[in-house]
């Protein structure tokens, strides 16, 4: 899509919304930025005046059709991060339904395509194999976010085929990088090692992604002519280059 100028982030007032509105902007879009209503959460300073900011609950699909009204492309960066257990724990609904009143609203609005953040969580745990858009969606996973985050994963990616709008998914991983000043769980995390209040770690590998690089990576698929691509940013992560490949480089 070469001609879109509008676009609507949700979770613009999170650590990674806050990255996406300010890489597109920096990229010349026009940016709204949709917080929670009720929420803290605001767009960052510098954002501030530079994108429009409309409050709306995802759960509440009429504000989220008047929120991404106007949108030729809307990302979808808001979530429920939670590595709890327990069917009590919410983030399976929130991200679930969350994205469903996303994707209805998209449809009510004609919006041309939806980015969607998803995660390497959306996936099943692997070993011995490399992951890909083929791999086993966690949609039954004992943890609500993964399981959230896969079935919200598959509804994306069926809405595109069917032809609803164009779209592509990310999967990132664990996200670091500057902003996190609540900080998020990863931040939180990172911190203790550092501090050492962490008495011990096991020996396993984890995938890091920087958060300035998903950013960068939704803002290029906004002009990429995808189709229900999964994109991975982990590691050593990779952009989006205009034929729709993902290259890897060092930041």
């Amino acid at each position: 899509m070469k001609h879109a100028t509008k676009v609507a982030v949700t979770g613009a007032g999170g650590f990674l919304g806050g990255h996406v509105c300010r890489a597109l902007l920096e990229s010349g879009y026009s940016v709204t930025g949709i917080v929670r209503s009720g929420s803290d959460r605001k767009l960052r300073s510098d954002l501030v005046g530079n994108a429009e900011m409309r409050d709306a609950d995802l759960m509440n699909l009429s504000a989220v059709s008047k929120a991404v009204s106007n949108a030729d492309v809307v990302i979808h960066t808001a979530a429920l991060v939670s590595i709890e257990t327990g069917e009590k724990n919410p983030a399976a609904d929130v991200n679930l339904l969350g994205t469903r009143n996303v994707i209805e609203a998209c449809k009510t609005n004609r919006v041309s395509k939806l980015i969607h953040v998803s995660s390497v969580h959306a996936y099943e745990p692997i070993r011995g194999t490399h992951l890909n858009r083929d791999s086993t969606v966690a949609a039954n996973s004992q943890f609500p976010y993964n399981r959230g985050k896969g079935r919200a994963h598959q509804e994306v990616l069926r809405a595109i085929s069917e032809n609803h709008f164009s779209g592509s998914v990310i999967c990132p991983s664990g996200l670091i990088g500057p902003f996190d000043d609540r900080p998020s769980i990863v931040g939180a995390m990172l911190l203790d090692i550092a501090n050492r209040k962490i008495p011990m770690l096991i020996s396993e590998g984890f995938w890091w992604t920087d958060i300035r690089d998903v950013a960068e990576a939704a803002t290029r698929a906004v002009s990429v002519e995808t189709n229900g691509n999964v994109y991975f940013t982990v590691g050593d992560i990779g952009y989006l280059n205009e034929a729709g490949y993902l290259f890897l480089c060092d930041r």
